[in-house]
């Protein structure tokens, strides 16, 4: 029995390859996964511990979880060296590898690197925050989470899209609450020529005021564009911070009220004109 043992101690600790002067060992590849295993879940422990303090003392969820990302990061990055020098590997030697993967870059991890390279640079700049309300690459959503490849967004249909970090270096980005979380949203409105302009925009103001979602200051405004077809061409302006992240709803109550009040005001809302002409080959609708 002893002898199955020796045996077994013995292929354990049996070198299987070496990196420079040191060398790997069942044993020592075991260690060194369980090392870096517990390194990972020591940077998940003091990051959740941090980003609760953060949010308790700062207030901010969305600073707090920037911070947390880059600590962790560097945890990871300064424990792993650590444990490679205490396993005795001589990092100088691993020129070999960084040679290797120089030209492994060459044959399609350049993606990979631009995009974790892109995600510290998020972190650090913030031009996006977890949380923000932004528009890229025809995609409008929130921000879910910024990650050390991609970015998740989800949109108001709870689809989750997944962005590589990249996009948001190289490309133009809207950001909706970057400074803060009020936007002007404009609604476009009709009514007949021959209305008193002035009353109207005092009737509408007024009836918007009266939404919970449209902010009080600045105060909603209403414009006269420009005469049309159908019309006289207004334009509502109203700030909003609460619905910033479901325009749609938004827009659908600022209507409402307007709707409402012209109908109660008796106010005329143009229809789309159209003109019939009869020819020997039949009707043609000409608008």
């Amino acid at each position: 029995m002893s002898g199955f043992f020796e045996k077994l101690k013995k292929g354990i600790y049996h070198p299987i390859f070496s990196v420079g002067d040191t060398d790997f060992s069942l044993w020592l590849i075991g260690v060194t996964f369980f090392a870096l295993w517990l390194l990972l879940w020591v940077a998940g422990r003091i990051s959740s511990v941090l980003e609760r303090v953060l949010s308790k003392h700062h207030g901010s969820k969305r600073l707090g979880r920037s911070v947390v990302q880059i600590v962790r990061y560097a945890i990871v990055i300064i424990g792993t060296f650590i444990i490679l020098q205490n396993l005795g590997l001589d990092l100088s030697t691993l020129g070999l590898l960084s040679g290797a993967l120089g030209v492994g870059l060459g044959f399609g991890l350049q993606n990979i690197v631009n995009n974790f390279i892109s995600g510290i640079i998020i972190l650090f700049e913030r031009p996006i925050k977890v949380g923000d309300r932004i528009e890229v690459d025809n995609v409008q959503g929130d921000v879910v989470l910024i990650g050390a490849r991609s970015t998740q967004i989800r949109t108001n249909d709870n689809i989750t899209i997944i962005v590589p970090n990249s996009k948001f270096i190289a490309d133009n980005v809207i950001n909706w609450t970057l400074t803060e979380e009020k936007v002007r949203f404009k609604i476009p409105f009709y009514v007949d020529t021959h209305v008193d302009y002035k009353e109207v925009e005092s009737l509408i103001v007024a009836a918007l005021l009266q939404l919970d979602d449209v902010a009080k200051q600045p105060k909603p405004s209403v414009r006269f564009m420009a005469f049309g077809e159908r019309g006289l061409n207004l334009e509502a302006s109203v700030w909003s911070s609460t619905l910033v992240h479901k325009k749609g709803q938004l827009t659908s109550h600022v209507n409402e009220a307007i709707h409402r009040t012209l109908r109660a005001n008796n106010i005329a809302i143009p229809s789309p004109k159209r003109e019939l002409t009869i020819d020997n080959s039949g009707a043609q609708e000409r608008i």
